[in-house]
C-alpha cells in the first residue's frame, strides 16, 4: 500500500479516537458543572462558573439546561469539533 495511504488511513483511525475522547471529556465536563450548580448553587453563578471552567456564561447555562449534547453524541447541525459556546448555538 501506498504509505501516504497507509498515513491517511491512521490519521483517519486517530480522528475518530479523538472525537471520542472528546465526547467523553464534554461528558465529565457537564457532569461536573451540573453537580456544582446543584450541591453548591450558593457559591456559583454562571458568570463564576464560566470564569472556573474557562467557557462562556451561555454554555455554562446550556449545560445546565441539557442543551449540550452530553454523553450521546453531538446533536444535528453542531459541530463536534467547536470549540466555543457560539458554535454550539
Amino acid at each position: 500500500m501506498d504509505p501516504r495511504a497507509q498515513q491517511a488511513r491512521e490519521h483517519h483511525r486517530l480522528a475518530g479516537e479523538d472525537r471520542d475522547s472528546a465526547s467523553q471529556h464534554r461528558s465529565q465536563r457537564d457532569r461536573l458543572v451540573r453537580e456544582l450548580w446543584a450541591n453548591e448553587r450558593e457559591r456559583w453563578t454562571h458568570a463564576t462558573l464560566a470564569t472556573a471552567v474557562k467557557c462562556s456564561p451561555q454554555l455554562i447555562q446550556k449545560i445546565i439546561d441539557g442543551r449540550t449534547g452530553g454523553s450521546y453524541g453531538h446533536s444535528p447541525g453542531r459541530d463536534p469539533n467547536a470549540h466555543s459556546a457560539e458554535a454550539w448555538s
